[in-house]
């Protein structure tokens, strides 16, 4: 499960990184471990953001 906090994060770094839909598993899902490592700053970075 992703933390509510962390979604916006997640779906920025989907498009930025990739250039897929925010909501384009099939597309996305190659890119994981970039995806991720350019979401975890953002979620760092949201104070207060921790699981749900």
């Amino acid at each position: 499960n992703i933390p509510s906090c962390a979604v916006n994060c997640i779906e920025q770094s989907v498009v930025k990184v990739t250039g897929c839909g925010s909501t384009d598993v099939d597309c996305a899902c190659p890119h994981f471990d970039d995806i991720e490592n350019d979401a975890i700053p953002c979620v760092i970075s949201s104070q207060g953001c921790g699981p749900d």
